[in-house]
């Protein structure tokens, strides 16, 4: 090889060399100028566009993530990640939204992945167990299912200035900070629902009927306990109790602190009800439960009779209000823990123990309530016109006056035999009754009191319900009887002779008129119009009530 042929070489090889040089040379990050100032998700502008939320973190725990989602279809929202529960979302996942709308680069922290456990945001769905610098995964999706936000949200970054935190694009590597406020993305499960569970308003409340049994376990029965059939009187302000014995009296303070312990009950968290279970709790039709969902059920305070019904370890409460919506509460044992607000200081009250002891006067004073508890409850709601009470119309002058007696047919309700007949459609519906038709004998039928309510459209129970408007209706009665005696008083013309003292009865009859001048002065027909337009507007505000509670 001559010389020029080796320079040639050489340039060639040199050539070559810087070749790879550059092609090797690691690549630059881009500048800071680059991204800063940019927005994170340039297309998400509409929070309204969001149709669902999933927010995955981490659980040290267990080591394995928590999975939360809440999406809306068909217009309902719901909790997929809780058995589909109803989500009270609609302002909660737009406050979600808004809060993550915007998001503005204002550094480049790094664009290593080795980083992203200082930077707080290694991605909990692929998190080995023990990781550390563990985020929140945060995607929001539209109708159709795109994506319009997947990030992981890291650390908050220490300084001077609050909101900073850093933040990745799921799937990629550079770590971004950006100021952003994670309030409203929390997974706790009762922050996404209505947490009021009967949305009654404690004036509401007409009726409490109180059954403490408790069941045997071993010997597979119900062991009675008091039973409390309680009715308010909303005209008198008072509790009313049939059979209240001379020298006893309720106690006021205790009744109206029950009521409101019922207004205050909260939801904290829902459980899954087995699939065998239909929607009386009765175990269905030719369905047997498993030994492991029956288990699962006793483990939580219910019991499935041999017929199918349930009972439950803690008795029954069964509410009644004037609006005609009945619950039936059954409680069970005591959460010892939830899925949700484990690391939270819990607040809920034992409501089942204030309800029922604080009516039935076990507490001391001033202990109305256990707080740091959560109970099993299983809830049933159901509508019984009965509870609505009835218009009371004003007679009309020369019409005949509606049959009184229909309003107070509850007595019809009469027979006790009405009681199981009526508990047989909703037995289910009010176990609290339940007639130890199971492995229970003897002692089964006085709990099963016939009279009891918790067989809510049971007419009996309206005759119960009411006493005081059976007692209104016997006082009034004899009113209208006094004032006719008079008129056709007897005794007055009997020592005198007959004939001549004809007409001093007539006269008679007109000074009882007399005694109600008011009655006696014929109605104008102005006066007969208000009078019907007033029954006509109660009449129609009370079918009113009856519709909107049958279309629930």
């Amino acid at each position: 090889m001559n010389e020029a042929t080796k320079t040639v070489a050489f340039v060639a090889l040199a050539l070559v060399g810087l070749g790879v040089g550059v092609a090797s040379r690691p690549r630059a990050v881009a500048p800071a100028t680059d991204v800063v100032g940019k927005l994170l998700a340039p297309d998400f502008t509409d929070p309204s566009a969001a149709h669902s939320l999933e927010i995955v973190d981490y659980n040290a725990d267990t080591a394995e993530p928590n999975v939360f989602k809440v999406k809306q279809v068909n217009g309902i929202w719901s909790l997929p990640s809780r058995y589909d529960y109803p989500a009270d979302a609609k302002d909660q996942l737009a406050a979600a939204a808004t809060s993550l709308i915007d998001l503005k680069i204002l550094q480049l922290a790094s664009d290593k992945p080795s980083d992203h456990a200082l930077y707080g945001v290694v991605d909990p769905v692929n998190a080995e167990s023990g990781a550390d610098g563990v985020g929140k995964h945060v995607i929001l999706s539209d109708s159709s299912g795109k994506k319009l936000l997947d990030v992981v949200i890291g650390k908050e970054a220490k300084g001077d200035q609050t909101g900073l935190r850093y933040i990745r694009e799921s799937g990629k590597s550079p770590v971004y900070l950006v100021k952003v406020a994670t309030d409203k993305l929390n997974t706790r499960f009762d922050n996404w629902i209505e947490k009021d569970l009967l949305k009654l308003n404690a004036w509401d409340i007409g009726r409490v009927y109180i059954d403490s049994y408790s069941v045997d376990e071993v010997n597979g029965r119900k062991v009675p306990g008091d039973v409390l059939d309680l009715t308010y009187n909303d005209k008198e302000g008072k509790w009313l109790l049939p059979d209240l014995k001379e020298g006893e009296e309720l106690d006021t303070t205790k009744l109206n602190e029950m009521k409101t312990a019922l207004d205050d009950l909260k939801i904290v968290d829902v459980r899954k009800k087995p699939a065998g279970l239909s929607r009386d709790l009765k175990t269905e039709e030719g369905i047997a439960l498993d030994q492991q969902t029956v288990g699962s059920l006793a483990s939580k305070g219910f019991y499935l009779t041999q017929d199918g019904e349930l009972w439950s370890n803690e008795g029954d409460v069964i509410v009644g209000t004037n609006e005609g919506v009945q619950y039936v509460l059954r409680f069970g044992e005591v959460a010892l823990g939830t899925e949700e607000a484990a690391d939270e200081e819990k607040k809920p009250d034992d409501a089942a123990d204030a309800t029922k002891a604080e009516a039935a006067g076990d507490k001391p004073a001033g202990e109305t309530k256990e707080k740091g508890a959560n109970r099993y409850l299983f809830l049933m709601a159901q509508f019984d016109p009965d509870l609505i009470p009835k218009p009371e119309l004003d007679p009309i002058p020369g019409e005949p006056q509606p049959a009184a007696p229909a309003e107070t047919a509850p007595a019809a309700d009469t027979p006790a035999s009405d009681a199981p007949a009526g508990e047989t459609p909703p037995a289910a519906e009010a176990p609290a009754a339940t007639e130890p038709s199971t492995t229970e004998p003897a002692t089964e039928s006085a709990p099963a009191e016939a009279p009891k309510p918790s067989e809510g459209p049971t007419p009996e129970d309206e005759s119960k319900a009411e006493p005081a408007a059976a007692a209104e209706s016997e006082i009034k009665a004899p009113e209208t009887t006094a004032e006719a005696p008079p008129a056709a008083n007897p005794a007055d013309p009997a020592p005198a002779d007959a004939p001549a003292t004809d007409a001093p009865p007539a006269e008679a009859a007109p000074a009882a008129a007399d005694a109600k001048p008011a009655d006696a002065k014929p109605k104008t027909p102005e006066e007969i119009e208000r009078i019907k337009a007033e029954n006509k507007r109660k009449q129609d505000e009370y079918d009113a009530k009856v519709k909107k509670g049958q279309e629930k």
